[in-house]
């Protein structure tokens, strides 16, 4: 009975802890700040800063000193789509018996884009 009782209060225990997890509230799907966030990054202790000397501020002349990359940055530039229309035309003649013949166009061409032929 003991063993019983025990495994009911395990299982209602469960519930809950699963209950917070189903639809947890956080900053992103409420109001809550983002400092109230469960899983939120923990900060350790913060990064000691040395100060380096602003050329703006002190006005030294830097060229006497090595350059170094620090930074790189690349830029795709995609060159401009433009369309070329060819236009092939296709002619009809009619014979003085009233017969209709219409060309052939070339081997290839098979669609027309023209809004008309839609």
């Amino acid at each position: 009975m003991e063993r019983v009782r025990f495994l009911e209060r395990k299982v209602s225990e469960l519930e809950r802890e699963l209950a917070r997890y189903r639809n947890p509230k956080n900053s992103r799907n409420s109001l809550f700040p983002p400092s109230k966030d469960e899983n939120r990054f923990k900060r350790t202790k913060a990064s000691v800063r040395i100060p380096i000397a602003n050329p703006a501020v002190s006005r030294s002349d830097l060229s006497a000193f090595p350059a170094e990359l620090f930074s790189r940055r690349q830029v795709l530039d995609l060159p401009i789509i433009s369309p070329v229309c060819t236009e092939n035309r296709s002619y009809s003649k009619s014979c003085p018996c009233g017969e209709k013949t219409k060309a052939a166009f070339l081997a290839g061409i098979n669609v027309s884009v023209h809004p008309d032929s839609y």
